[in-house]
């Protein structure tokens, strides 16, 4: 069994809604492009026709599952909440919530030194901890890009 399989877990969920939020604003922004942008007055066939309501069928199907995956990351946190030991509130605080080692060792009432040795430990051992956080973080930085696209095209 993997140690810290909650973690894993919350991070595969947190990815597939980041990729979800990025393919529902790719889906939103074609959208706005044949309403208002570049592709508006393009018409090939009579197919053509639809893709309009094609893509807005595909964008309630993408919020409709982003709304269920949010359902589980909630649920999924809950679970969460409950774990004790310093390790996985040092892991919760970090990959979750954000902070940074210094702040976890404050909040935990830890010595700087020995949090950032455990977490070091934890990493070494579970390298996927890191590797998925650095692709959410990606993810999450090329959503904001398209936010900003699709905010600029309805301007």
């Amino acid at each position: 069994m993997i140690k810290y399989k909650w973690l894993m877990e919350y991070q595969e969920l947190e990815e597939e809604i980041a990729n979800m939020k990025w393919n529902l604003n790719k889906t939103r922004l074609e959208l706005i492009r044949l309403e208002k942008g570049d592709l508006a007055k393009v018409r090939i066939t009579n197919e053509s026709k639809g893709a309009h309501a094609h893509i807005e069928e595909t964008i309630k199907k993408i919020e409709n599952g982003l709304k269920l995956r949010e359902e589980i990351k909630e649920s999924l946190m809950l679970l969460i909440d409950t774990f004790k030991g310093y390790k996985n509130q040092m892991l919760k605080k970090k990959y979750i919530e954000g902070k940074t080692l210094k702040v976890i060792a404050e909040e935990l009432d830890y010595h700087a030194v020995y949090i950032r040795r455990r977490h070091a430990e934890i990493v070494a051992d579970h390298p996927f901890i890191k590797e998925s956080h650095k692709r959410i973080k990606k993810l999450k930085r090329d959503t904001a890009d398209i936010d900003n696209e699709i905010w600029e095209l309805k301007q």
